[in-house]
């Protein structure tokens, strides 16, 4: 673990490389398998998504990628920036909104219930994971400054099979 730490805060001179934040970017890194939900928190440690803490990377749903720094988020018709995304519990349908800084990870489970939500800071409760939730802002749009080329990519939101934030 303190391998880690130095890894990831020799990037940064700022508080954003603290030991919790770091332990948390190893859990929501890790690679999703359905079978380990109930063994561990997050997955099966991935090196190369822990230490990519400069780009935002989206996998979408028809199994291309899309990186670079997020910029922000739009509505359904690009004219607006939101701040928000909000899902459902599954079950009782009661919304959740999570500030899309705040979202560090979105996984669409494979098993089709839902999304695996990680985002930080945790509840009161000290939930990091929250499992089996709906989405419910399907047209936003986020916007990254992809590296590929001079023009913004945009991604919908409801497009995402896997979205990990810059740390």
């Amino acid at each position: 673990m303190a391998y880690l730490w130095a890894l990831i805060s020799a990037a940064y001179d700022d508080d954003r490389a603290n030991p919790q934040t770091i332990k948390n970017r190893i859990i929501y890194t890790g690679d999703y398998f359905p079978a380990l939900k109930d063994v561990v928190l997050g997955g099966r440690l991935n090196m190369t998504r822990v230490l990519d803490v400069t780009r935002t990377k989206v996998t979408k749903t028809d199994g291309s990628q899309a990186s670079g720094e997020l910029i922000e988020m739009r509505s359904g018709d690009r004219q607006s920036v939101l701040d928000t995304v909000v899902f459902a519990d599954g079950d009782s349908g009661v919304e959740t909104s999570f500030l899309l800084q705040d979202l560090k990870r979105v996984i669409k489970n494979p098993t089709g219930n839902g999304y695996i939500v990680f985002a930080t800071p945790p509840d009161s409760r000290g939930t990091l994971k929250y499992d089996g939730l709906t989405l419910r802002t399907r047209t936003g749009w986020l916007e990254l400054d992809a590296a590929a080329g001079p023009d913004p990519e945009f991604v919908q939101f409801r497009d995402i099979q896997d979205y990990t934030s810059s740390l």
